[in-house]
């Protein structure tokens, strides 16, 4: 019996004069006010990381356009609120007296991607507690000022703000189920109305407000992204050997509130 040689596997590596042919290949351009959303750990090895993406999407769009990242900070609501609050249901006082305000400069998101982008020069970022948006270029104050508390995903808030100026969203290292600009359309369903708990500043103090607020469902986003996809109104790239996604904000919302509503009035 002859053994068979096993194959090396060639790990991928690309660096930024390829991501920037990739995205120009799959139609982003200069002027775009465009959502990136992503997973690092997800694309392989890139040189330079996350700071050799953003310099890649930044010099694809040019200052003329409009980078935003979702900067959310789940984190900061009262752990009454947090899925796994009931573990700390003894220190609920003491995590609460201890607990900062929320802070624009010093909250991190969770997401790597997200977290190096605000270091650069120029990043600016919305004041919500929970669903802050960062973003850089022509129209990032428009889109980060009058961020409203309650009902943050909303019509109102960046995500709206996006669609208005005909934006775009890239995907890559996540399923459309991660897609912020999708709960948008949870705001065009009935939807019960909750209450969230979140830490500001308020006469040099910490005090805890209450922000009117709907359950986000994300359970058959996956499958609104397979409709827009049969629609063809998808464009695809890779970057290493991960399947990259580039849509309309605008359409994606829009197919979203009509999927919802053949589901009976929900996301369900």
């Amino acid at each position: 019996m002859t053994q068979r040689k096993e194959q090396k596997q060639i790990p991928c590596v690309c660096d930024k004069h390829y991501i920037k042919e990739q995205l120009q290949g799959m139609g982003v351009r200069k002027g775009m006010v465009l959502l990136v959303q992503g997973k690092m750990e997800k694309l392989g090895k890139i040189i330079g990381g996350a700071q050799t993406l953003i310099d890649a999407i930044m010099e694809v769009i040019g200052y003329e356009g409009t980078l935003v990242m979702p900067a959310f900070t789940p984190y900061k609501k009262d752990p009454a609120c947090l899925w796994d609050g009931k573990e700390y249901r003894e220190q609920w006082e003491q995590i609460r007296k201890g607990e900062r305000p929320f802070d624009r400069k010093l909250d991190a998101p969770r997401n790597t991607l997200a977290a190096q982008f605000m270091r650069n020069e120029g990043v600016l970022r919305s004041h919500h507690p929970l669903y802050s948006f960062l973003a850089w270029g022509k129209y990032a104050k428009v889109i980060v000022e009058k961020h409203p508390l309650h009902f943050g995903l909303n019509e109102e808030s960046p995500l709206g703000k996006l669609c208005e100026l005909n934006g775009y969203v890239l995907l890559f290292g996540c399923g459309y189920a991660s897609c912020a600009v999708f709960q948008m359309a949870n705001h065009a369903l009935d939807l019960p109305v909750r209450l969230v708990s979140v830490p500001i500043a308020k006469g040099g103090e910490t005090a805890f407000q209450e922000l009117l607020d709907i359950p986000y469902q994300n359970d058959v986003f996956q499958e609104v992204g397979m409709v827009m996809e049969d629609r063809k109104i998808v464009e695809f790239m890779y970057i290493n050997n991960d399947r990259c996604r580039l849509f309309s904000a605008r359409e994606a919302v829009n197919i979203a509130i009509t999927y919802g509503h053949l589901k009976n009035g929900a996301f369900a």
